[in-house]
């Protein structure tokens, strides 16, 4: 064997082993979201939505939050079930209430949710932190008083998606999900 193909065997060896370590590093990294990005607010706390009308929100049995940034790709990525999550609540306008927190201006949150199909029944101009969320994306969703059921951070997988799901249901028995 030359040397030439020795050098090439261990260049082969070294890119197959930090491509399985950059697998490796993903798995792990994906199987839970950071504790660090987990929302300041607890279960059971009342959100305060800036610069929203509490009585419009609590006309709804259920709201669902969506933090989300127009430079987030997990949030582009997640679209296709933003866009559920709206027609949804277009089944049960009174009953699911979709609101989106977003740090960018109200003009430019609005131009993004119409560029991806998501109709939200409330835009929010306001840094994420005005509702305890560390990150983007962070679904947290709120009873009739506005308290914290449950929340999600980052790019959800097909088993939390179906949870958000069963959790509307579970509030709201009446809506048509």
């Amino acid at each position: 064997m030359s040397r030439l193909d020795k050098v090439a065997n261990i260049a082969l060896i070294l890119a197959c082993a930090l491509f399985i370590g950059h697998l490796a590093r993903n798995y792990f990294t994906s199987q839970g979201a950071d504790p660090n990005l987990q929302p300041d607010i607890k279960i059971g706390e009342v959100v305060s939505l800036p610069g929203s009308d509490t009585a419009e929100i609590r006309s709804a049995p259920v709201t669902l939050v969506m933090a989300l940034s127009t430079h987030c790709g997990f949030c582009q990525a997640s679209t296709p079930f933003y866009q559920k999550l709206s027609a949804i609540k277009n089944t049960s306008p009174v009953n699911v209430r979709l609101a989106t927190v977003m740090p960018e201006s109200k003009e430019e949150a609005e131009a993004y949710l119409k560029k991806y199909g998501i109709a939200a029944d409330i835009v929010l101009s306001a840094p994420i932190s005005k509702i305890g969320a560390k990150g983007t994306p962070t679904l947290l969703l709120l009873d009739r008083e506005n308290r914290l059921v449950r929340s999600w951070v980052g790019q959800l997988n097909n088993s939390q998606e179906s949870e958000i799901v069963s959790q509307l249901q579970k509030l709201c028995p009446q809506c048509s999900i």
